[in-house]
């Protein structure tokens, strides 16, 4: 299987839409109830509507996985986090990596986590986090085998009404990620 990963386009806007969803629903379906699903698909025509509008943000960087044509993940990476406390302290953020479920442990995931790296180190960035949700186990072991560092700090995320822990993996200094990454995927090109 093939893959391409290139800079989202407009015409991306409302497949990156429905992976996120569909990736978010995968993952969070054992924590969230229903509603709060049914509530992102109602919003859906309005996140579609608003997605080529960020496309264009100079300091956001979206990307979409392509199989034969068809969006099968997507990345996106603020060059300043949109977490208050790691936004005063200089950090990008890894907003989020989403690949449906067919595709998940294909690589793919590593592959937009080293572009992620590459994106930011190219923008002068130094230092990365990741939010995820504490429950979200999967997300986890990959933010951990990736070599992100356990932030002690956690905060609540709210869905109707109801506080859930949202807990953060730290990347710093990016440079090391990126020899590192690249030294893992040299060696298992070698083997």
């Amino acid at each position: 299987m093939k893959v391409k990963i290139i800079r989202a386009r407009k015409k991306d806007a409302e497949a990156f839409q429905k992976v996120r969803l569909a990736t978010w629903r995968n993952a969070y379906a054992h924590i969230f109830p229903e509603e709060v699903f049914k509530q992102q698909e109602e919003n859906l025509p309005e996140y579609i509507k608003n997605t080529p509008e960020r496309f264009k943000n100079q300091y956001q960087y979206y990307y979409v996985a392509l199989v034969d044509d068809k969006v099968v993940g997507m990345l996106a990476v603020m060059q300043t986090s949109n977490y208050e406390r790691y936004k005063s302290l200089g950090y990008a953020d890894l907003e989020g990596i989403y690949i449906l479920p067919k595709y998940q442990n294909l690589g793919i995931g590593t592959k937009f986590f080293n572009l992620a790296i590459k994106t930011l180190l190219k923008n002068d960035a130094t230092k990365m986090v990741i939010g995820v949700l504490k429950e979200n186990h999967q997300a986890r072991a990959a933010y951990e085998k990736w070599g992100g560092v356990l932030d002690d700090y956690e905060q609540p995320f709210v869905k109707l009404e109801k506080n859930y822990a949202e807990v953060f993996y730290k990347f710093e200094p990016l440079s090391a990620f990126a020899k590192s990454n690249a030294q893992k995927s040299h060696s298992a090109k070698s083997k």
